[in-house]
C-alpha cells in the first residue's frame, strides 16, 4: 500500500463593496494571468479566518458554509490545522476535511469499485493513482444511481431513453415527449420548446452565439392589397427592457414614449416668419419647414376675423385696420376710420409739459374787441386744470390780489374812498381815475329797491371780519356779501381733452373764461410715436417711427448693442440676480458646446448667497513623498482644494515612518470621492499609510505595493467603498 501525499495550492478572494469582477494583485499591479488572486509580498504571507470547528461533521461555527471554503481550526477540541468544507459529503450533509501534510502519516487505500477503475503507476516511491469511470456496454449510455437490494444505492449503465423517461420532465418553456413502439416500449425520449415559462429566463447571447426566429409572418401596411396587415388596436411590438426582460407595447405607445423621452433621431421643424421654440429641433420624422403665406400685395397685413362665430385669418390693407381700433376721451372716428381730436371727455386727461416740453395751439381765431362779448378766457388752477373765465372776473380777481399794476383813484371830495374816507386811493384802478358826483344828480329816487347801499355792503359781514382775499358779492335782493373766488363763482368753462390725448386734472370742469379743447397733433404715419428730441439747447416733441426708439436705447451689464439689435453678452459691471420663481418658470441654457479635452475645465457651483463661483473639476496629479501627519485639504497638498471637486486621485510614496493621512472636513463634500494608492513597488519601506477622516478617526491602513482605497463621502462621513 502506497502513502497519498495531497498539497494544497491557498488561494484567497477579497470582497470589496464594488460590483467589479476581475483579477486582483496584492503587492504587484500585474497579477499573474492565470490566478483570480496575484499575492507577492517579500516578507509578509497571507493570514486566512481562525475559528475553532467543534465538530468536524457540522458547520458550525460557519453559517451554510460553500464548497471548498477553506479556513484554519485553531484546534481546541478537533486537530489544528487547514481545513475546506466538502459539501457533497453523506448525500450533501457536508464535512470539514483536512489538508495533510507530508510528515502526517495518514495512509490512503485506492481500490476500484462498481464501474470505477483504478491504474497505479509508480514512480520511485510515488504511486499516481489514474481513477476513471468504467465505460458501458452500448454506444450513448449514461451512468445513473438506482436503488438496489438492502435499500442501497448502485450505479448503472442504461439507455439514454430509459434515464430520460423517469427524470426529464418539461418545464419552463420546455417539454418533453415519449415515443413508444408498438408493443408500448419506449423507444425515444424528444425534448423540445413549448409550454409556459414558469420562472424568469436568460438567454446570454453574444457574438457568434446570436439568437434568431426565423419564418416569421410579415405583416403589410393598411395600403396593401394582399398580406395580413398591421392592426395598431390589437398586434403589439416586443421590446427589450434595460433589464433584458422582453415585453410586449402597442405601436402608439411605443412611439409617443420614444418622442417624450427624446430618443428617436428627431428632424427640425423650421420657419423664417413663424416662432418656433428649441424643442422644434427633433420634433419631426423628416426636416419640415413652414412658413405663412404671404398676401397678394405689398403692404398687406394679417388679422383674425369672425365669420359666423368661426375664427379664420385674412389678409387686409391697413386702412381697413381702422374697423377694429375704436375712440373716446376727447378723440373722434370717422365713417372713413379717421381719428382726430374731438369729442366729450370721459375722464379726467391731464397733459403733462415742462419748461422745454411745451404745449402750443396754432390757428386760433382772433376775437374782435367789439365781439368780445360772451367770450370766455381759459386759465388754469393751482392743480393745471383749466377752466374758463370772463375778462372782467379775471381782471377783477387780479386787481383784488395784486396782480395787476393799478393806477391812482382820486375823487372830488364827495365820493369817499374806503373806511377811512379818503379822497384818493392808490393802486385802485388800471387808468388813473378821478371820479366826482355831478350836483343834484342823486336824489331818493335814485335809491331803487336792490341797490347796493353802505348799509348792505356791511349788512351781512362786517367789512372789518372779511376773510383774506375775498370780493364783496351782491345777492338777488341786493345783499352784499364777502366771498372767495372760485371756479362756481366766477362762472368758469370746462377745459378737455375730447380725444382723450391730454390728460386734464384738478376743476378742469371750470377751469377757464371759455369752454376749450386742447389735443395732441397727430404724426404723419400710421404707427408713429411722439419722443422728446433736443434741437440746439432745447427739446420740442417730435413724431418718430418706433424703429427709430433704438437709437435711444444703451445696452450694458451683460447686453451688447450693435445697432438697434440688443444681445445678451458682455461685461457684468453691476451685482446682478435673477430671481425664478419655479413654480411659473425656469431658467435653462441649451446648445452649450463640449468641454475640450486638452483643457483643465472649471465646474460652476451656487454658494450658499445664489451667487454663481468657478471650481476645479479636478484635484489634477497630487503626490504625497512625506512622513507624519497630512491633511488633504491643506493647499500644498491639493492645489485649491474645494469640496466641490468631484474626484481626488493621490499617491502616495512610503518611506521609513507612518504617514497619517487625513482627509478634509466633510461638511458639503457629499459625493465626493478620494482614491489613494501606495505607488512604493518594493516593500524596502518600513511606514504604514494611515488614513483618518476629518475628526482623526481611524478608518483604513496598509503597506503593501500597490495597494489602494477608494473613500467616498455621504456628507455627513467619509466611507471607505472600496480597497485591494
Amino acid at each position: 500500500m502506497k502513502k497519498l501525499i495531497l498539497s494544497a495550492t491557498v488561494a484567497f478572494t477579497v470582497l470589496t463593496t464594488s460590483n467589479i469582477y476581475a483579477q486582483q494583485g496584492f503587492g504587484t499591479n500585474t497579477p499573474d494571468r492565470s490566478s483570480a488572486v496575484d499575492i507577492v509580498s517579500s516578507k509578509r504571507g497571507l493570514l486566512i479566518p481562525r475559528i475553532d470547528i467543534p465538530n468536524l461533521d457540522q458547520a458550525a461555527p460557519v453559517s451554510n458554509p460553500a464548497n471548498a471554503l477553506m479556513v484554519y481550526n485553531t484546534g481546541k477540541t478537533t486537530a489544528a490545522g487547514f481545513y475546506y468544507w466538502d459539501a457533497s459529503y453523506n448525500n450533501g450533509a457536508g464535512r470539514w476535511v483536512r489538508f495533510v501534510s507530508s510528515n502526517s502519516g495518514s495512509a490512503v487505500t485506492v481500490s476500484a469499485g462498481t464501474n470505477v477503475m483504478v491504474t497505479p503507476t509508480s514512480d520511485g516511491r510515488d504511486t499516481d493513482y489514474n481513477v476513471s469511470v468504467k465505460g458501458g456496454t452500448a454506444p450513448n449510455q449514461v451512468l445513473v444511481t438506482k436503488l438496489g437490494d438492502n435499500n442501497t444505492y448502485v450505479s448503472e449503465w442504461v439507455n439514454p431513453e430509459e434515464f430520460l423517461k423517469d427524470v426529464v420532465t418539461g418545464t419552463n418553456g420546455v417539454k418533453t415527449e415519449i415515443i413508444k413502439d408498438d408493443k408500448g416500449n419506449v423507444v425515444n425520449t424528444v425534448v423540445k420548446l413549448g409550454g409556459d415559462l414558469t420562472e424568469q429566463t436568460v438567454l446570454n447571447t453574444g457574438k457568434g452565439k446570436e439568437l434568431a426566429i426565423t419564418g416569421l409572418e410579415t405583416l403589410v401596411g393598411k395600403d396593401a392589397a394582399t398580406g395580413t396587415k398591421f392592426n395598431s388596436s390589437d398586434d403589439k411590438v416586443v421590446v427589450m427592457g434595460a433589464d433584458g426582460i422582453l415585453k410586449n407595447v402597442s405601436a402608439k405607445d411605443l412611439v409617443e414614449d420614444a418622442i417624450d423621452k427624446g430618443t428617436i433621431n428627431g428632424k427640425a421643424l423650421t420657419s423664417k416668419s413663424i416662432t418656433v421654440d428649441s424643442n422644434a429641433a427633433t420634433s419631426l420624422l423628416k426636416d419640415v419647414n413652414i412658413e405663412i403665406t404671404p398676401g397678394d400685395e405689398a403692404g398687406k397685413v394679417l388679422v383674425t376675423k369672425d365669420e359666423n362665430g368661426t375664427k379664420k385669418t385674412e389678409w387686409v390693407t391697413p386702412e381697413s385696420l381702422g374697423n377694429t381700433v375704436t375712440a373716446s376721451n376727447g378723440l373722434t372716428k370717422d365713417a372713413n376710420n379717421d381719428i382726430a381730436l374731438g369729442g366729450a371727455l370721459a375722464k379726467p386727461t391731464t397733459i403733462t409739459t415742462d419748461p422745454t416740453n411745451t404745449l402750443a395751439i396754432d390757428g386760433l381765431t382772433t376775437v374782435e374787441k367789439k365781439d368780445l362779448t360772451g367770450n370766455n378766457i381759459v386759465i388754469a388752477d393751482a392743480n393745471g386744470v383749466l377752466k374758463e373765465t370772463s375778462a372782467k372776473n379775471l381782471i377783477e380777481d387780479a386787481i383784488d390780489k395784486g396782480g395787476v399794476t393799478a393806477k391812482p383813484l382820486t375823487t372830488d371830495g364827495k365820493i369817499v374812498i374806503g373806511t377811512n374816507k379818503d379822497s384818493k386811493l392808490d393802486n385802485a384802478v388800471l387808468v388813473e381815475t378821478h371820479l366826482s358826483i355831478k350836483a343834484g344828480s342823486i336824489g331818493t329816487t335814485e335809491l331803487t329797491d336792490g341797490a347796493v347801499t353802505a348799509e348792505k355792503m356791511t349788512a351781512n359781514v362786517g367789512a372789518a371780519d372779511a376773510p383774506k382775499g375775498s370780493i364783496p358779492v351782491a345777492g338777488e335782493n341786493g345783499s352784499v356779501t364777502y366771498q372767495q373766488v372760485t371756479g362756481d363763482l366766477l362762472n368758469g368753462k370746462a377745459l378737455t381733452s375730447p380725444t382723450g390725448s391730454i390728460s386734464v386734472s384738478g376743476s378742469g370742469a371750470k377751469a377757464l373764461l371759455d369752454a376749450t379743447t386742447i389735443d395732441i397733433k397727430g404724426g404723419t404715419v400710421d404707427g408713429q410715436v411722439l419722443v422728446t428730441e433736443k434741437v440746439g439747447d432745447d427739446f420740442v416733441t417730435k413724431w418718430v417711427t418706433p424703429t427709430d426708439l433704438g437709437n435711444t436705447v444703451t445696452a450694458s451689464n451683460g447686453l451688447t448693442k450693435t445697432g438697434n439689435d440688443i444681445t445678451l453678452g458682455g461685461a457684468i459691471d453691476t451685482p446682478t440676480t435673477l430671481a425664478i420663481d419655479n413654480t411659473k418658470g425656469s431658467l435653462s441654457i441649451t446648445g452649450l458646446g463640449t468641454a475640450a479635452k486638452d483643457k483643465t475645465n472649471k465646474t460652476v457651483v451656487v454658494q450658499a448667497d445664489g451667487k454663481l463661483a468657478t471650481v476645479d473639476t479636478a484635484a489634477g496629479n497630487v503626490t504625497i513623498n512625506q512622513e507624519g501627519d497630512v491633511n488633504i485639504s491643506d493647499n500644498s497638498v491639493v492645489n485649491n482644494y474645494h469640496p466641490s471637486m468631484s474626484e481626488i486621485v493621490i499617491e502616495v510614496t512610503l518611506g521609513d515612518a507612518d504617514t497619517n493621512l487625513s482627509l478634509p472636513a466633510v461638511n458639503g463634500t457629499e459625493g465626493q470621492t478620494i482614491s489613494v494608492k501606495i505607488v512604493n513597488t518594493k516593500e524596502t519601506h518600513k511606514g504604514y499609510l494611515v488614513i483618518k477622516d476629518d475628526k482623526k478617526a481611524f478608518l483604513s491602513e496598509g503597506a503593501m505595493p500597490y495597494q489602494g482605497w477608494i473613500i467616498k463621502s455621504n456628507g455627513t462621513k467619509w466611507i471607505v467603498v472600496g480597497r485591494n
